[in-house]
């Protein structure tokens, strides 16, 4: 085995905006004992610009109406997403302090990375998940082509290298399994700041970057940077890119994607829980929302997805990780 060296839908609860035939509901949110009093934070646990910063900032500007208290966005990068979840867990489960969450929290727990259990933190929702990308620099004449990477290093036997979020992320073992079903080896290279990965690729230092087309519009507009392959687990292409092959249609199998969404600390009263989830649901399905989706190439798979479903979620890929973790030789705590 390789080594590296490093249609929308809508769920219809009470409390929320249901849209039929164009138009829309909207039904009062009932707070639960008057919360929230009080001003709430969102732990981000990546640098500002990114991915999960801009979509806790998009939804906000919504769920804040709703809230009718502001929310503090604090950014805390690093660890693969795992650098802040020491200030969630010490936090009050009192649905105070909100967290972004993500697959690494369950990966996280499994490689023993910092002293939690997956338990001890509850999903609220999701709200995005994410279609992802390998991408170079267009004025890279090596690469134009998935063909032309693959060419380039069976000519060379040079290994790759690819700027991505960080080590114990999804990113990391979607690319161990990436590398062990093509004959190119890469090298990871960790940038936990979005703006420190964009500018190093971009000036050269590294040959590839693992990114989802929205991260890096600006870059795709200005005709800087250009995708060779979609990692993912069907062969459909994507609308906005025809022209991009999908692993899949190389036999690759990905079948893990990334996705953002909202979490808290274990042990918030269920009507807390309840009723932030609701809001949240309801600042998801605003039209501004679902344009701000569209424009970064975030509608291609299902977004939203409720508690119930996303704690079912939780417990299933725990052992979904815990299996593909063992089966790359990847040493479980």
């Amino acid at each position: 085995m390789k080594r590296i060296v490093l249609i929308l839908l809508v769920i219809m609860l009470p409390g929320v905006i249901v849209w039929s035939g164009g138009q829309q509901t909207e039904v009062t949110i009932k707070q639960p004992d008057g919360f929230p009093k009080r001003a709430l934070t969102w732990i981000v646990p990546y640098g500002p610009g990114g991915g999960s910063d801009t979509f806790a900032r998009e939804l906000l500007k919504h769920a804040e109406k709703e809230l009718g208290v502001p929310v503090k966005v604090v950014n805390i990068p690093g660890g693969g997403g795992l650098a802040a979840l020491p200030e969630l867990l010490v936090a009050p489960a009192d649905g105070y302090t909100l967290y972004g969450a993500g697959p690494y929290i369950v990966i996280g727990d499994l490689l023993g990375n910092i002293d939690f259990s997956y338990k001890d933190v509850t999903f609220l929702a999701r709200g995005q998940k994410v279609v992802s990308m390998l991408f170079a620099r267009s004025d890279d004449e090596r690469f134009s082509t998935w063909e032309d990477v693959e060419t380039y290093y069976l000519n060379t036997k040079t290994k790759l290298t690819v700027a991505f979020t960080g080590f114990g992320d999804l990113e990391e073992y979607v690319m161990h399994m990436f590398d062990n079903q093509t004959e190119v080896d890469f090298t990871l290279v960790p940038y936990g700041n979005p703006g420190e990965r964009y500018t190093n690729f971009v000036g050269g230092q590294t040959d590839l970057m693992y990114e989802e087309p929205g991260d890096v519009k600006n870059l795709l507009d200005a005709g800087e940077i250009k995708p060779v392959i979609v990692l993912r687990d069907t062969e459909e292409r994507l609308a906005d890119f025809l022209d991009i092959p999908s692993s899949a249609e190389y036999g690759i199998d990905i079948p893990y994607a990334r996705w953002r969404g909202i979490a808290v600390r274990t042990g918030v009263a269920q009507d807390r829980i309840d009723y932030l989830e609701k809001v949240f649901e309801k600042a998801w399905n605003e039209p501004e929302f679902q344009e701000f989706l569209e424009k970064k190439y975030l509608t291609y798979e299902r977004g939203w997805a409720g508690h119930s479903e996303m704690e079912e979620y939780k417990e299933n890929s725990y052992n979904t990780f815990k299996q593909v973790l063992t089966d790359l030789g990847v040493k479980i705590e």
